[in-house]
């Protein structure tokens, strides 16, 4: 009798600590249940998700990317090029950059529309290098040429993401990724296409990483030279942040 008795106990135990757990639960929770009346059915709502401000992730990002010690980008066009000189079309552009003065970079395209040509640019601490588009062979660039003063990916990339205008976040299916649209003046791109069309405007579309907040990509659609195709885009990949990357002075 005296077993049975503490089992009894032992039971009696359980089930309060069990009732106390369960009311427990339903406290912490009351918030996010509701008693539907004409279903008779108990309703759990679902918190209302806070709506993200693209504002905001362009001004972290902005702030950040001008931040980078070094990148590698690429830059291409669905149709054409961008054309630097007279003749000359540009249809991609690749090359890394090493805050705060040095960078390599490749220009790919066309002369003529028929004679394909190959131009490498370095630039470090000791001076310019330019390849000659007929040889190959590199050159030093004179003292008062400054090549980032017609072609500066970094100031061009920081004035992409500081003068967007129209921001808005778009829906995506990128895992991981913003994506963010928005408006620019053509003018803000002539650190990296040169000289630009008056009051034109393009519009942009950039993918920003959730987790580092660094732009990977952005797409520019519009004219934005007078020699631009209709219906040109204009697209730049950014990878490589802050990788260990070393421009020396060409050997020829």
């Amino acid at each position: 009798m005296i077993q049975l008795h503490k089992l009894n106990v032992f039971f009696q135990i359980i089930f309060i600590v069990a009732v106390s757990m369960v009311f427990g639960f339903a406290c912490t929770n009351k918030e996010n249940i509701a008693y539907d009346p004409n279903t008779n059915n108990t309703v759990i709502s679902t918190p209302t998700p806070i709506p993200l401000d693209p504002v905001e992730i362009l001004d972290k990002s902005g702030q950040l990317m001008q931040d980078l010690k070094s990148f590698r980008f690429q830059m291409t066009h669905n149709k054409g090029g961008t054309q630097f000189l007279p003749g000359v079309v540009i249809e991609e552009v690749t090359g890394s950059v090493v805050y705060p003065d040095s960078m390599a970079i490749s220009f790919n395209g066309v002369f003529g529309n028929t004679i394909a040509i190959e131009v490498g640019l370095v630039t470090t601490r000791e001076g310019s290098y330019m390849t000659s588009p007929l040889t190959g062979i590199w050159q030093e660039v004179e003292s008062g040429l400054n090549p980032l003063a017609f072609f500066n990916p970094s100031s061009g990339i920081s004035s992409i993401m500081t003068n967007l205008q129209n921001v808005q976040l778009m829906e995506s299916n990128l895992e991981n990724h913003y994506k963010i649209s928005g408006n620019l003046d053509a003018k803000q791109l002539e650190p990296l296409i040169g000289s630009t069309l008056e009051n034109s405007v393009v519009a942009v579309e950039l993918i920003v990483n959730v987790s580092n907040l660094l732009m990977s990509n952005a797409e520019l659609s519009g004219k934005v030279t007078e020699f631009d195709i209709e219906g040109i885009i204009r697209t730049i990949n950014i990878t490589d942040f802050n990788d260990s990357i070393v421009i020396e002075k060409p050997d020829n």
